[in-house]
């Protein structure tokens, strides 16, 4: 049998060339591969879907398998097949984002399983209503891991607006009353039908004129006058107005008590809070990257390192 070594380069490019197709090919079929009544008993054994995972491999097996899948082998319209992956993960989002996974809280971790990390594709991350249709199908555990990992899309698709807006929200006591909150917000923003994402430049405590502190008041019922500043701080909360401009991101669900039902987040410095108890997830937010392969290091996998 002929060793890889004594190959003609263009058969060495022909196997490789198969292997790139039929990876293509198992990625678009690999989610109809989960068992649909016991979706979960496959994630523990495939983190990331073995279709991505065998493609890293081979990669990894050595510089001359890397060169030529990433720089020698080509699809129609000049497509790499890191191109052509990104683009069937794309796809299959675009035609699942909006299932349910019922709730658990280990759907994330399901929708890893099943698509890879989907929020580091460049292609997928062009699109907010991918992650607006996902967040709209996630329970609240969900919900929060997904809003940890909108860095990379909010910087893609935010839009300008004109900043110095107040946004209404509900800061929960351990007593079980409730004290109003009023960001102000900055000079972005992204809008979905299930998610409203602004930068913010500054947060007050605040009292909401004519409701009661042991509820949560409706703000569609609230004008923007009626409201008053309360100068003292919220002990723990971080002081968004000395941050460098539009790092902080409030997020929101329109459908579920988005007065609150709120995150704050800081991509850059890595911290999330979220509402209505302004709870620190900080630890969530280093969690949230424990899905990134460790003990691999170097080029080998900057074509690949949207995988994992």
């Amino acid at each position: 049998m002929a060793k890889w070594n004594d190959l003609p380069p263009e058969i060495k490019i022909a196997i490789l060339r198969d292997l790139c197709t039929s990876t293509a090919v198992n990625l678009q079929r690999w989610p109809s591969t989960f068992d649909e009544k016991r979706p979960f008993a496959k994630v523990m054994k495939h983190t990331y879907p073995r279709p991505l995972v065998d493609y890293t491999s081979a990669l990894l097996t050595c510089r001359e398998w890397y060169n030529t899948i990433t720089n020698a082998i080509k699809f129609p319209n000049n497509q790499s097949t890191l191109d052509v992956l990104q683009l069937v993960q794309g796809n299959l989002l675009i035609t699942c984002s909006d299932r349910m996974f019922n709730g658990d809280y280990r759907e994330m971790e399901l929708a890893q399983s099943m698509y890879g990390c989907f929020w580091k594709n460049p292609y997928v991350c062009e699109t907010f209503s991918i992650f607006d249709d996902l967040f709209g199908g996630l329970g609240r555990t969900g919900q929060t891991i997904l809003v940890g990992l909108l860095g990379r899309m909010l910087d893609k698709c935010k839009q300008t607006q004109e900043p110095g807006e107040h946004i209404k929200a509900q800061r929960a006591l351990k007593n079980g009353s409730y004290r109003g909150l009023v960001f102000t917000t900055g000079q972005y923003y992204v809008e979905g039908e299930r998610m409203c994402c602004d930068t913010v430049s500054s947060c007050e405590l605040a009292t909401f004129i004519d409701h009661e502190i042991n509820s949560a008041p409706c703000y569609e019922e609230v004008d923007d006058e009626e409201f008053e500043l309360v100068p003292n701080k919220w002990e723990g909360f971080p002081d968004v107005s000395t941050a460098a401009p539009d790092t902080w991101w409030f997020v929101v669900d329109f459908n579920n008590d988005y007065w609150k039902n709120w995150y704050l987040v800081n991509y850059k410095e890595g911290k999330l809070i979220t509402g209505p108890t302004g709870t620190h997830l900080d630890h969530l937010m280093e969690r949230v990257y424990f899905w990134q392969r460790e003990g691999f290091e170097g080029d080998f996998l900057e074509a690949s390192n949207w995988i994992y």
